[in-house]
Order: structure tokens, then sequence, then C-alpha cells
């Protein structure tokens, strides 16, 4: 992968460190890749902060049309950082904690009008659970395994899992997989029960992830995020109201110059190079 720009920022003045979350812009694909392996990347105020930083700067600038996330070293994400009795410090003010960060971590990578890819390596705990189904495609290795592991700590879903499981895989299956919280979720099984889109082997994951990011990047940026709040509205309306949005978003997609391209190259019998408006 040639790596265009990385962010390599030293500790900050506000006492998370920067380094905790690699930016790497790779052709229009946006590279997040949670870097603290030391700790099995357990989440970190560096990690929300510069991807909140960086998506900002996709909504505003179209900075790229596709974002990648994945994690350094052998795991995806392990959760919650339990070093230091972090997580007993919050007892008194995790609701407000939650509200100002990984609540606004899961809606900015949902509200983000690009396609977004995780590529899940290893283990996603908790709410790396939840960073991955944030994602609007996901794939993994066959060593990857997905758990809640919440209910193992005398605690309840967060990461947007109550609502990511259920739509994704029904309530039996969400409730099972919750209740049971030390209970893995293998690849095998995150496949057939729809959580992830493909399975592919450790040492080419990555690879894949990224020719799928660069994939949805050659694509019509405008349309593609249109159909992003198409499917996540169709969860929560009733038919009549789909169909009336549906139309809400052709009549947008309509003006786009990607859809004339869209169409030319169809009758020319060509590929399309859309460019992204």
């Amino acid at each position: 992968m040639q790596q265009a720009t990385v962010m390599n920022d030293q500790q900050s003045k506000a006492g998370y460190d920067r380094n905790d979350m690699l930016v790497e812009h790779v052709d229009d694909v946006l590279v997040l890749t949670l870097n603290k392996p030391q700790t099995r990347n357990a989440t970190t105020p560096g990690m929300l902060v510069v991807a909140l930083e960086e998506i900002q700067r996709v909504r505003e600038r179209q900075a790229a049309r596709a974002i990648l996330v994945t994690g350094a070293g052998k795991s995806f994400c392990a959760g919650g950082d339990m070093s230091g009795g972090g997580l007993k410090k919050l007892r008194k003010t995790v609701e407000r904690s939650m509200v100002k960060g990984v609540n606004r971590w899961m809606e900015a990578f949902r509200n983000v009008p690009v396609p977004v890819v995780a590529a899940v390596n290893g283990a996603a705990v908790g709410v790396g659970f939840g960073l991955a189904m944030s994602a609007d495609i996901v794939v993994c290795g066959h060593s990857s395994r997905f758990i809640t592991g919440f209910s193992r700590l005398g605690v309840v879903l967060d990461g947007g899992l109550s609502w990511f499981l259920p739509n994704q895989i029904g309530a039996r299956r969400a409730m099972a997989a919750s209740l049971l919280g030390d209970e893995a979720i293998d690849a095998e099984r995150a496949l057939d029960w729809g959580l992830v889109h493909a399975v592919h082997e450790d040492d080419a994951l990555l690879e894949k992830g990224m020719d799928l990011a660069r994939r949805l990047a050659r694509g019509p940026t405008k349309a593609l995020g249109l159909i992003k709040q198409q499917i996540d509205r169709g969860q929560q309306s009733n038919l009549v109201d789909a169909l009336m949005f549906e139309a809400k978003c052709q009549g947008e997609a309509f003006l786009t110059e990607d859809f004339l391209e869209g169409v030319d190259a169809f009758k020319e019998r060509r590929a399309p190079e859309f460019k992204g408006f």
C-alpha cells in the first residue's frame, strides 16, 4: 500500500496521543488504523478525536470518496481500555462520557456521506464490535471473531450494538449473543449470519479491504451516500415513507454529473468514469 500522508503528531497537550489512530490517504481512500496493538487496540481518546476530525474533513471537503477502518497488529479492537482501572473511574460519569465520546464515533461513521469498509483483523470486542458494525461493508479474516463481552463485566450493550445486532441478525440471535457475552461469533458464523460481506485469508485481508474501498471510491459518491441514507431510513420506516424518500433521493441523484456519465457510459458500452459529484 502506498502511503500518501500519515498523521504522526506527538503527544497532545490535551492528554491524548494522536498516534493512537494512524491516518493515511491512499488514492481517494481515507485509511484509519487503530494503533494501540499493545492493548489489542482498546479504545482511547486519541482514536476518537482523530477519527472525528478526519470524518469531518470528509464531510466538509470531500477529502476522500471511501473510508477503510482496520486495526494494527493482531486485533481489530478489544473494546474499552481495562488497564489502570480506567473504566472504574467512569462509574458516575459514564453516561455523559458516552454521549460525548463513543456515541459521536458511531454516528459519524454511519452518517458520513461516503462508503465505509471495515477490515476486521482478529477480535472485535465490545465497542470494537460496534465499530465494525457501524461500517457499511465488513470483511474479516478466517481467524476473526466478534464478541459482545459486556455482560461478563456486569454492564450493558453500547457502541450501537443494541441497534446494529437486532437489525442485522434478528432479535433472537442478538439476544443470545448479548446475554452470553463471552461466546464468540467466529468468521464463518458471522458470514452465515450476514454480519460480514466476505471472509479472507488473514494475510490477504488488508489488501482485499483496500481493493473494496478503492472500488467504492471510484463509484458515484453522491449516489452511494444517498443509498446509505435509504438503507438506514428503510429500517425504521413503512413502505409509503420509504417510497417517498426514494423519490426524493432519486431527484438528487438525477441532478449529479455522475448520473449523466453513467447514462453515457451505458449507451457507449464502456465503464463509467465517475467524478464523485
